[in-house]
C-alpha cells in the first residue's frame, strides 16, 4: 500500500473520531441541561409528595438529593433505597431508575429516559409509575 493511501486513510479516521466524540459531549451536554429543569421542577416535587403519602399510610422514607440526584430511602434501613439519576450510556445520556435493597444484595435498574428529547419528554404519571415499582418493596410491607 502507498504511504499516501495510508496516511490519508489515518486522517479521515482521526476527523471521523472528533467528530464523533464532539457529537457525544453535545448530546451529553443537551441531556444535562434538560436533566437540570426537569430534576427542580417535576422530578423533587413528585418524589416529595410521594415521601409524604406514604408517611400517611405509616411508611417511613426520607428523601434527598444529593448530586442532582433523588434519593428515596428508607428511615430504619438507609441501605434500601430508590434512586433517580442521570447517567451517561454509550453515545447518550440516560435517566435511571435504581432500586436498591442493601441487606439482601439486590439492586434492580430500569432506563426511565434516554437523550435530551426523551428526559424533556418524561410525564408526571411516568415518573409516578417508575416510583411506585421501585418502592414496592416497601409498599408491601
Amino acid at each position: 500500500m502507498e504511504n499516501a493511501d495510508v496516511r490519508r486513510r489515518v486522517r479521515e479516521a482521526m476527523t471521523g473520531a472528533k467528530r464523533r466524540s464532539t457529537e457525544r459531549r453535545q448530546q451529553l451536554d443537551e441531556a444535562s441541561r434538560a436533566w437540570a429543569a426537569v430534576l427542580p421542577d417535576v422530578i423533587v416535587p413528585l418524589a416529595r409528595q410521594v415521601v409524604q403519602a406514604l408517611a400517611a399510610e405509616a411508611v417511613r422514607l426520607q428523601m434527598s438529593t444529593p448530586g442532582e440526584r433523588v434519593l428515596i430511602a428508607s428511615e430504619h434501613r438507609p441501605e434500601d433505597y430508590v434512586e433517580l439519576a442521570l447517567e451517561p450510556a454509550g453515545d447518550d445520556a440516560v435517566v435511571i431508575m435504581r432500586a436498591t435493597q442493601g441487606r439482601a444484595g439486590l439492586t434492580e435498574e430500569r432506563v426511565l429516559a434516554r437523550g435530551a428529547p426523551g428526559i424533556e419528554s418524561l410525564t408526571e404519571e411516568q415518573l409516578l409509575d417508575a416510583l411506585l415499582e421501585g418502592l414496592a418493596p416497601w409498599l408491601a410491607r
